[in-house]
């Protein structure tokens, strides 16, 4: 059985920047997929114990920092803030959600206008 320590250790579900390993600068296509990897996490997860929201935040917070370097012409990404150290989970994966659907729609649009 998973738990909340289990998803919330696992690198994987986190941006490429935590792991110690990579020197360089996340691509769009990594970015994308630690974004869908976190929320995925907050979401469907179950919460059997107590989550160390701290951790979480500063994920999202280091997150939202390389999704506003990739996408720097989104004006709603730009209006996102970090979230505090006392931000709930719930906070957290509704912040999550409105970067996973703008960076989504920031995809569509760069694709659309590619020749």
């Amino acid at each position: 059985m998973r738990t909340v320590w289990d998803v919330s250790t696992a690198l994987d579900c986190f941006p490429v920047r935590l792991r110690p390993l990579h020197a360089s600068v996340p691509t769009k296509e990594e970015t994308v997929r630690a974004i869908h990897r976190m929320l995925d996490a907050l979401v469907r997860e179950p919460r059997m114990v107590i989550v160390d929201t701290a951790a979480l935040v500063a994920d999202f917070n280091t997150l939202l920092e390389q999704v506003k370097e990739q996408f720097p012409g989104s004006d709603t990404l730009r209006l996102i803030e970090p979230l505090g150290v006392d931000a709930s989970v719930a906070l957290m994966a509704v912040r999550l959600s409105i970067v996973k659907r703008t960076v989504d729609v920031e995809l569509t649009r760069s694709s659309e206008d590619a020749p």
